[in-house]
């Protein structure tokens, strides 16, 4: 990023880069710079905020362990649901990956075998 562009996205209102960086018919360059402007904005509003400085760390993966979590049965049952009828396209993949399969090996033996 040039050094022009560092300057006027420093001097954009946070609004105007959230419409900068959610603007289709801004140039890509310029988007992603006003992102990064964006995102760094955030990053400092939230160091001042918890009194955390800032490091190069927070952007690594940090390893997460879920010891619990609480979902409401209505929600469960919805998302039950939802993966089931998205699992119809997935069966019926591999029922006729295992027809084919069967075929083959059928005709396979059926081959070995025939004198």
């Amino acid at each position: 990023m040039s050094m022009p562009e560092t300057t006027i996205l420093q001097e954009l209102s946070d609004a105007e880069l959230l419409h900068l960086k959610n603007d289709p018919a801004t140039a890509t360059l310029l988007r992603d710079s006003a992102t990064r402007e964006f995102a760094r904005r955030s990053a400092a509003r939230d160091s001042a905020r918890t009194g955390r400085p800032q490091s190069a760390d927070d952007d690594k993966p940090v390893k997460v362990v879920i010891s619990d979590f609480d979902m409401p049965f209505g929600s469960m049952v919805v998302f039950i649901v939802k993966w089931t009828l998205a699992s119809i396209p997935a069966l019926i993949i591999l029922f006729i990956v295992g027809v084919v399969l069967a075929a083959v090996f059928g005709g396979v033996v059926a081959g070995l075998t025939h004198r």
